[in-house]
């Protein structure tokens, strides 16, 4: 499978082992040293203090024009070779304001293929965006539909996240278009301020059926990954026809052991009438036990008319391939947000992953699930999961993180997401923020921030801060 311009990498069966780890990342095996190239190198003035994207952080409802030009390029082709469920694309590069401007910023991209090429020729791939500014980081995630291992060659809205430093909290969406060979042009569009109380609720029911569904997996004992990825047709309740489309893709942690539970993390992306939805959500099911039927997501966010939008998703599976869903969308009003902060203390239970190798037997991938357990009296009986956190060797002494985590608590759960890189070394940071793209329950319309400090190696402390 060709892939200009980047660094191809073969991950292979000979080469897969299982690590029990703590959360850090750990040291660099020693083979390593063969390294990839593109080392990750920051501009020499990002430490300065202005805002990049346009004034201060309270203006949130207007267009910002940015570019980036690709620098790096790594692929980790975790299947059979060519177009696989699960290959991995991890790309990078330099930020700028103008074209051919100097940069004010760094990116990365992490890539997962959910539907391979069938033989159009083309991919739908989960793609994550990190922009790392001086004032603050900024998150974008969208499923697209891009040619088979090439970069994107058409027009794609991206629903934002959310962000760190100025941009906490921020929705809105971000339109790529082609310009040249590894470079875009990136429109930020931010939704206006504003709070859930008294928002616009509206209820959207549709029936899903599948079409296609993917899967690979890899791994031993004592740990698999498996990758799905799904392709749905909506239709109208009540209405004959097709409604509209939907891909899903699920990365599933799953260590042996008799009583050893299955836990998934999900996104889905629903093109409806007007603009798309995007849902995340973590379903764990105890060894033994029948599967649910019955789930509510969280919608992190949309394009068109659901810019900046929040809720959940209502999830009844009727049999293997047939769905009904309802959204209920928020359109949060204009106004001061209501805001919340509460800390905690966890402690961390024991890791299992994946480590992938290639030919020459260094490391360049490693797959791990997360178990974490917050007894703090203030946030009740608690846990924190996440199934799926990457961790791409990019140089001798460089990596980049990518993970999804979900806190659960008595009154609803909170989805985030942490992109990271580390240059300095692949041990964890002490600190990690990771942003908060929405939740469920009480925290239906949260967005914000979770950091994660870490005093130790099983424990430290954690501190939420949302908006409403």
């Amino acid at each position: 499978m060709s892939r200009v311009g980047s660094s191809r990498t073969r991950a292979v069966v000979l080469g897969l082992s299982s690590v029990m780890v703590g959360l850090s990342v750990g040291a660099v095996p020693a083979a390593q040293a063969a390294g990839v190239p593109q080392p990750i190198a920051r501009p020499a003035h990002m430490g300065a203090d202005r805002p990049v994207l346009g004034g201060s952080h309270g203006r949130r409802d207007h267009r910002v024009v940015s570019y980036i030009t690709f620098t790096g390029r790594q692929v980790v082709d975790t299947g059979p070779v060519g177009s696989s469920t699960g290959d991995l694309t991890f790309t990078n590069g330099s930020f700028s304001l103008r074209r051919n401007g100097p940069a004010v910023g760094d990116f990365f991209v992490r890539i997962q293929v959910l539907v391979p090429d069938t033989g159009s020729g083309r991919e739908q791939r989960d793609t994550l965006l990190n922009v790392t500014l001086p004032d603050g980081t900024l998150m974008a995630r969208a499923i697209q539909n891009d040619p088979t291992a090439a970069p994107p060659d058409r027009d794609t809205d991206m629903v934002v996240l959310g962000g760190t430093g100025a941009y906490e909290g921020v929705r809105g969406v971000v339109s790529l278009h082609p310009v040249a060979r590894g470079v875009y042009r990136l429109t930020w569009e931010f939704a206006a301020e504003g709070t859930s109380a008294g928002a616009h609720v509206e209820s959207i029911t549709v029936n899903r059926r599948h079409i296609a569904a993917f899967e690979q997996s890899f791994g031993d004992s004592p740990a698999t990954y498996s990758v799905i990825g799904l392709e749905d047709e909506l239709s109208g309740r009540g209405r004959a026809g097709r409604q509209g489309s939907a891909t899903c893709g699920a990365t599933s942690s799953v260590r042996s052991g008799i009583g050893r539970p299955i836990a998934d993390t999900w996104v889905c992306q629903y093109r409806l009438k007007g603009g798309s939805i995007l849902v995340a959500s973590m379903r764990q099911t105890s060894a033994g036990v029948q599967p649910a039927t019955h789930f509510v997501d969280a919608i992190v966010g949309g394009t068109g008319r659901y810019l900046g939008a929040t809720g959940v998703d209502i999830v009844d599976e009727l049999s293997g391939d047939r769905a009904v869903v309802e959204f209920r969308v928020t359109i949060p009003r204009r106004g001061k947000p209501a805001a919340a902060s509460f800390d905690g203390w966890r402690e961390r239970s024991t890791v299992s992953g994946v480590t992938l190798f290639d030919e020459a037997g260094v490391a360049v991938l490693t797959a791990q699930s997360v178990g974490e357990q917050f007894a703090d009296s203030s946030l009740g009986e608690s846990i924190g999961i996440s199934p799926s956190v990457y961790i791409v060797f990019d140089s001798p002494s460089a990596c980049r993180v990518v993970g999804e985590y979900v806190f659960k608590f008595p009154g609803g759960s909170i989805f985030a997401t942490h992109a990271q890189t580390l240059s300095s070394g692949c041990a964890d940071a002490r600190t990690r923020t990771l942003v908060v793209t929405g939740g469920t329950g009480i925290y239906a319309s949260a967005r914000g921030t979770v950091t994660l400090d870490e005093a130790a190696v099983v424990e430290g402390a954690v501190r939420f801060s949302l908006r409403f």
